[in-house]
C-alpha cells in the first residue's frame, strides 16, 4: 500500500493526525477516483483481499466505498482505531437523500479525524480535525463541521471566492463493511444512479484537481476551473493512461 501511494512505510509512522493528512493526501495523488467498471458491466467486490488486488496489484482506482475501503483497511492495520460512516450527499442542498457515501471518522493520538479521499470533486486533501466550528484549510479550501439534529455531523466548505456550503452529512451509526454492500449495488445498477452513465475519473495533485466528465477533460487549480475540453472516444484511453494512471 505505501509503495503505491508512494511513502515509505518501513519505519512506524506516528499514529496523529498530521500522519493521517500525509496519507490521505498521499492516496488521493495516486490512486484516482473511476468507476469504468461500473460503466463495463463489471461487478464490484469490497472485501478487504478484493480491494487490495484491484487499487493495488492491479493499479486501478474506484469509487468511495472501495478507495475508502482501501485506506480504512490499511489504517486500521497501522494501529489506528477506525470507525465508518454512511453519508448522505448533499452537494449545496438541503432535502434528504440516500446513504451512499462511504467516509471514515478516525482515532488518533491527538484525536478524531474524518478521512476521505472518495470524492470526485475538489474536496479535502487532508484530514480534518472533528471538532464542531472549527475552520480548517487544506491549502485550497477552508471546511467546518457542525452538528444538526437530524443529519448529525455537517460538512461544509467554502471554495476560493465563495461562501461555505453544505457537502454531505452523516449520523453516528457505525458501518460494518458489508453495510455497504447495498448502496454500493443501488450505485452499480439502478437507473437513478448518477455513477453508472457516464466517465468520472479525478486524480488530487497539490493545488489541482483533474477529472475527466463524460468525454470532457476538467482542470481545476487554486479553486477555479483552468481548462475544459472534449476529448475524443478514441484518444482517452491514453489520456486515461497517462494522467490518471489507468490502463484498462
Amino acid at each position: 500500500y505505501f509503495n503505491r501511494i508512494g511513502m515509505d512505510g518501513k519505519a512506524p509512522l506516528p499514529l496523529t493526525g498530521e500522519t493521517l493528512s500525509r496519507i490521505q493526501s498521499a492516496q488521493l495523488a495516486s490512486i484516482p477516483y473511476e468507476n469504468l467498471d461500473l460503466l463495463r458491466g463489471i461487478p464490484l467486490k469490497l472485501d478487504p483481499d478484493a480491494l487490495f488486488e484491484k487499487l493495488v496489484l492491479r493499479r486501478r482506482g474506484g469509487y468511495c466505498f472501495e478507495v475508502n475501503g482501501l485506506m480504512a483497511d490499511a489504517l486500521r492495520t497501522m494501529g489506528f482505531s477506525i470507525t465508518q460512516y454512511a453519508a448522505r450527499m448533499l452537494l449545496g442542498k438541503t432535502e434528504v437523500q440516500a446513504r451512499r457515501h462511504r467516509v471514515l471518522r478516525v482515532t488518533a493520538e491527538d484525536g478524531d479525524f474524518l478521512c476521505d479521499a472518495g470524492m470526485n470533486r475538489e474536496m479535502q486533501r487532508t484530514a480534518l480535525r472533528m471538532q464542531p466550528g472549527l475552520v480548517q484549510s487544506d491549502g485550497v479550501s477552508e471546511y467546518r463541521l457542525e452538528r444538526d439534529e437530524f443529519f448529525g455531523w455537517m460538512l461544509y466548505q467554502r471554495l476560493p471566492h465563495h461562501d461555505f456550503w453544505p457537502v454531505y452529512a452523516f449520523t453516528e451509526e457505525p458501518q460494518a463493511d458489508l453495510d455497504y454492500e447495498m448502496p454500493s449495488f443501488w450505485c452499480e445498477k439502478h437507473p437513478d444512479s448518477p455513477l453508472n452513465k457516464i466517465n468520472r475519473i479525478s486524480i488530487v495533485r497539490g493545488t489541482e484537481h483533474l477529472s475527466m466528465l463524460g468525454d470532457e477533460l476538467i482542470r481545476f487549480a487554486e479553486g477555479e476551473v483552468r481548462e475544459r475540453r472534449v476529448i475524443e472516444k478514441r484518444e482517452q484511453p491514453g489520456l486515461f493512461a497517462e494522467l490518471f494512471g489507468i490502463r484498462v
